[in-house]
């Protein structure tokens, strides 16, 4: 059995990621073959707004946070890489009944917003969240789902496993989006429900901010 997710739970309190371990140890107590393969942040969700709205196509999220300093690195993955990646591991006999890590690259939030500064020539919109705010936050009710990542000690990572990929990196994602590409819907289908999911992110978000 093959299964593949990011590193993110759901955010709607209803414990995506819980669901999914509870099948996981169903899997591991039946003793069918597995291999788990967890993605770091899609590109489309690091990319930021800028005014102009030239890269709002190719970006999921509709506010652009900087936590701290904004120097923590976060794993990140193009969608495009993923096929590549999965077809990789699969055949792999050191991936049995393991999980895997798949990214690209680590960037900070400093750097990819740095990075839509320099492409688009516009400033980038933030808001600036403090570490207490965050730590607030890992304590709520139904953040609870994201402690159980505290359990990912033993991931193999692709990057050692497969030093011959060539991934796609957030600098060319952006650029492409800036050119005029592919939107995110586009590119993993079925555009209406992506667009709805983006429209429901701005509203949440909207309503969070006058909160």
């Amino acid at each position: 059995m093959i299964t593949i997710g990011q590193q993110l739970g759901d955010g709607n309190g209803s414990g995506g990621r819980v669901k999914k371990e509870a099948i996981y140890a169903h899997i591991k107590k039946t003793r069918v073959p597995y291999t788990i393969i967890d993605t770091g942040v899609w590109h489309e969700v690091t990319i930021p707004r800028v005014p102009s709205g030239k890269l709002d196509h190719a970006a999921l999220t509709g506010r652009t946070f900087l936590v701290g300093d904004g120097e923590t690195p976060c794993a990140t993955t193009a969608i495009q890489d993923i096929g590549c990646f999965v077809s990789s591991i699969i055949v792999d006999q050191r991936t049995l009944n393991r999980y895997v890590f798949a990214y690209g690259e680590h960037v900070t939030q400093k750097k990819y917003i740095a990075l839509a500064r320099e492409i688009t020539g516009e400033d980038v919109p933030y808001r600036a969240a403090t570490s207490k705010q965050v730590l607030d936050l890992a304590h709520q009710p139904e953040m609870a789902e994201f402690t159980i990542w505290q359990k990912y000690l033993g991931y193999l990572d692709a990057h050692d496993l497969y030093p011959e990929l060539n991934v796609k990196l957030l600098e060319e994602s952006m650029r492409e989006a800036y050119a005029g590409g592919q939107g995110f819907a586009v590119q993993v289908g079925d555009e209406s429900f992506w667009t709805g999911l983006e429209e429901l992110f701005v509203q949440g978000e909207t309503k969070r901010a006058i909160g």
